[in-house]
């Protein structure tokens, strides 16, 4: 297996695995893309991970932080045309927060009875 699709199912992501019959290759749909809804994924002919996004927007992924670089790109593309997009997809959160794209803020609220 991949050591990129291994890491992204260790970090709790699902990965909808299917056959192109065209490319004859074996892909893995990712979700939380925003507007893109998912990636695919597939590993070309010298074993490198590359990802299609919408309008065919291929990047090479070379480790697991590539996608997290790839979500955010997404996310900041996309968040100002949904509502439900403002926020940054819950599991990519994580993951956003730990390269340093967003920021944690935490608030107390303090309340009297």
């Amino acid at each position: 297996m991949n050591d990129i699709i291994k890491k992204i199912l260790e970090n709790g992501f699902s990965l909808e695995m299917g056959l192109n019959k065209t490319h004859n290759r074996i892909e893995y749909e990712l979700g939380g893309f925003y507007k893109s809804d998912k990636v695919t994924l597939y590993e070309n002919d010298h074993g490198t991970l590359t990802a299609i996004a919408r309008y065919n927007e291929i990047t090479i992924i070379d480790n697991f932080y590539n996608l997290v670089s790839l979500n955010y790109t997404w996310w900041i593309t996309s968040r100002d045309r949904f509502e439900g997009w403002k926020v940054p997809d819950s599991m990519w959160l994580p993951f956003l927060i730990e390269e340093g794209f967003v920021k944690e803020e935490i608030s107390v609220v303090k309340t009297y009875k």
